[in-house]
């Protein structure tokens, strides 16, 4: 609580290391601003603002002076040096201030950075340091000496390069001819400079220097740059020599401190050959025959000549080609195979021509095509009907069968002999016994016959197919009916009588004492239109007679006679129908039995 007093809206506050000062009870809503004295030292101020008390602290570092000295080693510093240079003083990496230095009255390129705070507001010790800004051509180096002074070195950047002369070829004279050559580098690079034995002189970038024959001369001491070296080619040419250089005859090499360049121009010599008078020679391509096949045709060429000539040519079609600056003497002109598939060719005009100096030689190849007729061949296709169990009839012999006959060449189109194609394909229909066959077809067409199914009837293959040839190709297709013969009738079953006493009446107790008529046989009656059952088809049973076992419906106190009135049955004999016979065996049996009762 001591009272500070107020004038002219200021409070006045002297305070030392580590005391504070707290005013209070100002009016809200003011700006206030705090400000230390300047004095012998360097204030960071920092303000913190929290529940309506702001807060203000000083940190006080001593003062020190940062002084820059900038040294020049170079030849020529009144064309190489520039009016001023930049220095920035740095702390880290981090730019604390900048001074643009300049040459003084003394000579001297100095500069001193002023009142600089020794610590920062943390209490860390400053470490400054000094950078220069680069200097095109100069190479800096720093040094603090004892005495705290930064001493800058400016050294001109230094390299070397070399220029080399190559000679190619066979004139012998280029080995001892002279070249010269002119550089061009940066315009700052003024002066003399060692060049091998020698010296040569830049100004402003530009010098010139000579080499003889196959030689080179390295120029020392170069500031940093791009030099491009061209060769003069006012006085290069060798009489009775062609010649050429590489790259035009310029090359740039770059020059970098401490570095070493290189630029090689290499010349090179080819005897001149004396004129020689040519000639040339058109090929022409005639056509005959061929149509579109042949005009549209590409045609192949060998020509060969005197030295090893040797050129293929082509002509699309009926037109000609022109070689030209032959050498005289003679040509061979060979055409390569141009067959044509579907034609027979020949080729009229093959072999040499002489071609002469100053002259058009002319030589017609002619090739000639006639079209190969197309193999024909037939198609034949028959039908046979059968019938299994029967024979034909008029409805087998009348009965339509129909089939469809598809080619591989759907070219194929109109009246081929018997048959009718439209696109490759034809239908027809075919009666027991007939035939139709197509002429004319395209020998090698692949062919497919289907016989469409037909009721009551089997065919013995549903397609047939195969490959027309000029023998022709034949295909028949048989169909079968089938007859299912009749069922035989059942043999009625013989009627037995159940009252032996009285075979004439069924019935036991009828009183009819009347004559009884003897028992009728029955005979068994077959059809005469049906075939006889072969004997191996009924199975023969033996019939074993057994003393022990009496015959039905015969009393054992009766005997059976054998009257001479009744016949015996025939026996059968090999071949004869056995169930006829076994009923008539049967019959005769009953017949007998019945005679017999009558007599006792």
């Amino acid at each position: 609580g001591k009272l500070i007093p107020i004038y002219n809206n200021e409070v006045n506050v002297t305070l030392k290391v580590g005391e504070f000062a707290e005013i209070a009870g100002l009016p809200v809503g003011f700006g206030y601003e705090v400000t230390e004295v300047a004095g012998n030292y360097h204030a960071y101020k920092s303000t913190t603002d929290e529940d309506e008390t702001i807060t203000v602290n000083f940190v006080n570092s001593a003062l020190v002076d940062v002084s820059v000295e900038k040294l020049w080693f170079d030849t020529d510093d009144s064309l190489v040096r520039p009016a001023s240079i930049t220095i920035n003083l740095m702390d880290g990496d981090a730019v604390v201030a900048s001074a643009e230095v300049s040459q003084d009255e003394n000579g001297l390129w100095s500069h001193t950075f002023s009142n600089l705070p020794k610590y920062d507001a943390n209490g860390r010790a400053i470490n400054y340091t000094v950078q220069e800004v680069e200097i095109a051509g100069y190479a800096p180096s720093y040094e603090l000496n004892a005495e705290g002074k930064w001493l800058i070195t400016n050294k001109l950047k230094r390299g070397c390069f070399t220029i080399t002369k190559q000679i190619a070829g066979e004139a012998v004279e280029a080995q001892t001819k002279e070249y010269s050559f002119n550089i061009a580098g940066p315009e700052t690079v003024n002066g003399v400079y060692k060049a091998g034995s020698g010296e040569v002189t830049f100004n402003k970038g530009q010098a010139e220097v000579s080499i003889t024959g196959n030689g080179s001369v390295t120029i020392e001491g170069l500031p940093e740059g791009a030099y491009t070296v061209t060769e003069k080619q006012d006085d290069v040419a060798i009489q009775g020599y062609r010649w050429s250089v590489s790259d035009n005859g310029s090359v740039t090499a770059d020059v970098a401190n401490g570095g070493y360049g290189q630029v090689i121009i290499t010349n090179t010599y080819t005897p001149e050959k004396p004129e020689i008078k040519t000639g040339d020679l058109t090929i022409t391509k005639q056509i005959v025959g061929g149509g579109d096949l042949a005009a549209a045709k590409e045609y192949h060429f060998t020509v060969t000549g005197p030295n090893d000539y040797q050129q293929k040519v082509s002509i699309t079609g009926a037109g000609s080609v022109t070689l030209s600056e032959l050498q005289p003497g003679t040509y061979n002109v060979t055409e390569e195979n141009a067959a044509i598939d579907g034609y027979t060719w020949s080729v009229e005009g093959n072999g040499n021509v002489l071609v002469i100096a100053e002259k058009n030689a002319e030589i017609t190849i002619t090739n000639s095509y006639q079209q190969i007729e197309p193999k024909k061949g037939s198609l034949s296709v028959a039908k046979k009907v059968v019938v299994d169990g029967g024979e034909l009839t008029d409805v087998d012999t009348s009965t339509d069968f129909n089939f469809t006959i598809k080619l591989s060449d759907s070219t194929v189109d109109g009246v081929y002999g018997d048959i009718t194609f439209v696109a490759g394909v034809a239908e027809t229909t075919l009666h027991h016994g007939e035939r139709k066959t197509a002429v004319g077809l395209p020998a090698g067409v692949d062919y497919i016959v289907t016989e469409k199914e037909t009721a009551d009837y089997i065919a013995d293959a549903v397609e047939k197919t195969g490959v027309i040839t000029e023998d022709g190709a034949e295909v028949e297709f048989t169909n079968t009916r089938t007859v299912t013969p009749p069922i035989q009738p059942t043999p009625p079953t013989p009627v037995i009588p159940e009252n032996p006493e009285n075979p004439g009446n069924d019935d036991p107790g009828s009183d009819d004492s009347g004559d009884d008529d003897p028992i009728e046989p029955f005979i068994p009656t077959i059809p005469l239109d049906q075939p006889p059952v072969p004997l191996t088809e009924t199975p023969v049973e033996e019939l074993i007679l057994d003393e022990d076992v009496p015959l039905s419906g015969l009393p054992e106190e009766e005997e059976v006679l054998l009257d001479e009135e009744v016949p015996l049955a025939k026996v059968p004999k090999t071949g004869d129908n056995l169930v006829l016979w076994f009923f008539a065996a049967l019959a005769s049996g009953l017949a007998a039995l019945g005679l017999s009762r009558k007599r006792g």
